[in-house]
């Protein structure tokens, strides 16, 4: 806004008001004229005003933070995005590799234990206590190494053993057992 007036200046103890040319005014009188007309037009009281012009600051100033909460979500949402797409990519990778035979699904991981039927002279009986403590890729077999707990005994069987001979709990291992005698 233009102003047509010359605003008073504030001093310790007061105001200074400025001294005006009274020829400038008659001069001038027409615009001052409209300018306070489209004022008095709006019938609005100056406090009035002054609380709308506070109540505007502080919605700009809201406008301001959300508009800093939003970017922040956007930016959020974005990265996620991004993570998502990188663990879709991965699945897809990993079932194409699957699918291709690249990729086998180990039955148990080094620590475990788990539960072997022997044979002894024809005879099957179940030791418990073996510890997976190397699993190894040869040619075409996958290798586990395996130490028992109390006899310290050491035993290698291919991956093919799990679930004939080589068990990873102990009643799958009983079930075995109960079916090949029975």
């Amino acid at each position: 806004m233009e102003r047509l007036t010359i605003p008073d200046e504030k001093i310790e103890g007061g105001t200074r008001r400025t001294v005006i040319d009274a020829r400038a005014v008659r001069e001038e009188a027409m615009t001052i004229y409209w300018a306070l007309k489209k004022y008095e037009d709006t019938g609005l009281e100056s406090s009035q005003i002054a609380e709308i012009d506070r109540l505007y600051a502080e919605q700009c100033k809201e406008v301001a933070r959300l508009k800093e909460y939003l970017d922040f979500w956007k930016q959020s949402a974005g990265d996620t995005k991004n993570q998502l797409e990188n663990a879709l990519a991965s699945v897809k990778e990993y079932q194409q590799k699957l699918a291709e035979g690249r990729m086998v699904e180990l039955p148990c991981k080094v620590g475990d234990t788990v539960f072997i039927i022997f044979n002894d002279s024809g005879e099957l009986f179940l030791t418990e206590g073996w510890e997976v403590t190397e699993i190894t890729i040869v040619k075409n077999d996958i290798i586990f190494d395996f130490d028992c707990f109390q006899t310290e005994h050491e035993e290698q069987r291919g991956i093919d053993s799990f679930g004939k001979t080589v068990f990873i709990t102990l009643e799958e291992a009983e079930q075995a057992l109960k079916e090949s005698e029975g």
